[in-house]
């Protein structure tokens, strides 16, 4: 009951600045090599972030000698471009000599970084070197990935350049929380390794917050059929982040309800908590449900669809594989976000990476925590959601909404929460449609493929023998007994049912021609048949 938020989705949002090159030169031919030393200090109660980078420069670009032969112009470098994070204050440059340098922003930057500019007090020549010092703070802020409050940090660790190291500073101890993620770079400690020509670097990302500073706020939301009290709880400074959880709450709460088709059975209680990543295993968040409560645990970054998808899983307890939890959170939340007034919702739904592994969708594993999980483990949960969104997105093409809503009413209905096989019958029941081909291409693995066929057979033969027996006016108390053995998937029990049935049913045919025959033959005989023979 997660969604999913690696580093990688985070680097999704760093828009690159563009670092000095050669005019016309590939980044490979190292024409100017940049190292960059980077210090993020994250003392959220000492004031703003600061972050510090020590550059030096190399020229290898042999197009820049001096002197110039015949050339009629001089080539040089002395502007260099330095990815900073956006909101970025206090930004000053000096030379090793302890020179200021101009430093131009630009202008606002709707992404995660803007390059900072910086224009050496010399011309860079071939073979020339220089070092500077650049530094800025992050005030207060809060950004899509990057939030600074005195009770909560979370900060993107960025750096560029051709080979970069990277060092933070955080709180230590209690009353802090504080955390380090990976990104694409090596670690050891706190502090990263990066190589790569002409690059910007997310070496990681660092988490800071203070659990004991939080305040709550509570809003009743009114479902179909009661109403239920929402505690949204936040760290302090995070006021109107949680005024807007509370309009999400109260907004959106009928209508997934509403769009699910089947009355909410949780408690009483829905707990919205802020909470480091750490607690909600690297997601973005994690919704939990038990008899006193639901939590729903999301992470300080999360989005409005995130939240969305997040409420979503209230709803999630009628289904038992985590493809049909997560697909249809995905699928609601994203149908939920159009029916809400118009402004509240901000953004835009999420774009997942096509797989790179194969993954049927039964095959999904449980909940892990993905914080340090290797590369082939992150492959599969992406795998994982992409798929169950795109799945569900194609059942609601194919059969449209309300068939969703009705298999949901009828999962409730039953009290027992569904799996892959009980939710394919179960939409083959409300929708009338055979979706076999659909389940073989998204849900089964091909060790299944038999399995399938003997069901396909199973619940062919079985409508027909309903058919046959009902056109006869005969007792249904077989076919009931062979359906449930085809509910429970127990095909081999059901073929020698069928088998019994179908041939009882052959024989009933017979006798039915004999008797018609015997008629036939003693009404022409001029005499009556005995009741006791009809």
């Amino acid at each position: 009951m997660l969604r999913l938020a690696p580093a990688a989705v985070i680097l999704a949002l760093v828009a690159l600045a563009a670092l000095g090159s050669a005019p016309g030169a590939l980044a490979e031919d190292d024409l100017v090599h940049i190292k960059s030393h980077v210090v993020y200090g994250i003392r959220p109660d000492q004031g703003p972030v600061r972050v510090a980078w020590d550059i030096s420069i190399q020229n290898n670009d042999p197009q820049t000698a001096r002197g110039g032969g015949r050339r009629t112009s001089v080539s040089y470098y002395d502007t260099f471009s330095f990815p900073v994070l956006a909101g970025a204050t206090s930004v000053t440059a000096r030379s090793a000599a302890g020179t200021n340098l101009q430093v131009d922003l630009g202008g606002p930057s709707p992404g995660l970084v803007t390059p900072a500019a910086v224009k050496l007090d010399k011309q860079l020549f071939y073979h020339d070197s220089y070092a500077l010092r650049l530094e800025y703070e992050i005030p207060e802020t809060r950004r899509a990935a990057l939030i600074v409050t005195p009770a909560y940090a979370f900060v993107p660790l960025v750096a560029g350049g051709d080979e970069a190291t990277v060092e933070v500073s955080l709180p230590e101890g209690e009353p802090w929380s504080a955390s380090v993620e990976t990104g694409d770079c090596t670690r050891d400690g706190n502090s990263f390794a990066c190589t790569g020509a002409d690059s910007v670097f997310l070496a990681g990302v660092a988490e800071a917050a203070r659990p004991d500073l939080t305040a709550t706020l509570t809003r009743d939301v009114q479902l179909r059929d009661r109403k239920v009290q929402v505690n949204i709880t936040y760290f302090q400074g995070e006021e109107a982040f949680a005024q807007h959880l509370g309009d999400l709450a109260v907004n959106a709460l009928p209508v997934i309800e509403d769009l699910y088709g089947f009355t909410y059975s949780g408690a009483d209680t829905i707990n919205v908590s802020e909470r480091v990543r750490q607690v909600i295993l690297g997601y973005e968040g994690l919704t939990q449900c038990d008899a006193a409560a639901c939590e729903v645990n999301i992470s300080p970054i999360a989005d409005d669809y995130t939240v969305l998808h997040e409420f979503a899983h209230l709803w999630s307890g009628i289904y038992a594989k985590r493809w049909l939890a997560e697909g249809f959170a995905q699928y609601i939340s994203v149908q939920a976000a159009a029916y809400l007034p118009e402004g509240l919702v901000s953004g835009s739904p999420p774009e997942r990476e096509q797989p790179s592994v194969d993954l049927r969708l039964d095959d999904w594993g449980e909940v892990t925590s993905i914080i340090g999980a290797a590369e082939e483990d992150l492959a599969l949960e992406n795998a994982g959601y992409y798929r169950s969104q795109r799945f569900l997105d194609q059942l609601g093409f194919e059969l449209g909404l309300e068939t969703l809503r009705r298999a949901n009413q009828a999962i409730s209905r039953t009290g027992a929460p569904a799996d892959s096989r009980r939710f394919m019958d179960v939409l083959e029941d409300v929708s009338g449609r055979n979706n076999d081909g659909l389940f073989l291409e998204w849900v089964f693995p091909d060790s299944l493929d038999s399995l399938l066929a003997d069901r396909r057979e199973a619940r062919d033969r079985l409508t027909n023998l309903i058919a046959r027996v009902q056109e006869e006016g005969l007792t249904e108390d077989v076919p009931a007994q062979i359906a449930e053995k085809v509910k429970a998937w127990k095909f081999d029990e059901a073929f020698g049912a069928l088998d019994s049935a179908e041939a009882g049913l052959e024989t009933y045919d017979g006798l039915k021609q004999e008797l018609a025959q015997l008629r036939n033959d003693v009404s022409a005989a001029g005499l009556v048949l005995s009741d006791d023979i009809e």
